[in-house]
């Protein structure tokens, strides 16, 4: 999932599962892909750690 709008996609689903495995299905993506998805909002700024 390259883009920023695909990010926030992943942070979205990720906030409403609360669960790594559980979104990556409901995505069609690896758990590995959620974690980067959440990198890159994190290297923009988007999130706060």
């Amino acid at each position: 999932m390259p883009s920023d709008k695909n990010a926030l996609e992943v942070f979205i689903t990720l906030a409403e599962t609360r669960n790594f495995r559980l979104a990556a299905e409901q995505l069609g993506v690896t758990r590995p892909a959620i974690s980067q998805a959440l990198r890159r909002l994190e290297d923009r700024g988007c999130t706060s750690r």
